[in-house]
């Protein structure tokens, strides 16, 4: 039944024109309507770009599903999450984890 002209789910959201209990996978509530995840996010929560999980072939960094070999230079994979190479308080340079500063040119 309409409110103020507006139709609303009692106890659930509105998927695709229907009344649900919750949203599908792949898709996040807003104002009581269940709303598209960006198109790598598998799921996402509070809006479309910040995702919980990716699809394969993508990882989750930072909320962003990005493609697997698009971690950032000094980062690798690690349980589908891109994380650092190298201890705090060093840094990756050239295949290596440094301690201290940057080398002289860096």
């Amino acid at each position: 039944m309409p409110v103020n002209g507006v139709c609303s789910c009692v106890g659930g959201v509105l998927q695709d024109g229907v009344c649900v209990g919750v949203c599908a996978s792949g898709s996040f509530v807003d104002n009581g309507v269940c709303l598209a995840c960006d198109p790598n996010c598998l799921q996402c929560t509070g809006n479309s770009t910040n995702c919980s999980s990716c699809f394969m072939g993508f990882t989750l960094n930072g909320g962003v599903c990005a493609s697997v070999s698009q971690c950032k230079y000094g980062q690798s994979l690690a349980g589908g999450v891109c994380s650092a190479i190298c201890a705090n308080g060093s840094y990756f340079l050239e295949g290596a984890c440094l301690q201290g500063g940057c080398v002289d040119g860096y």
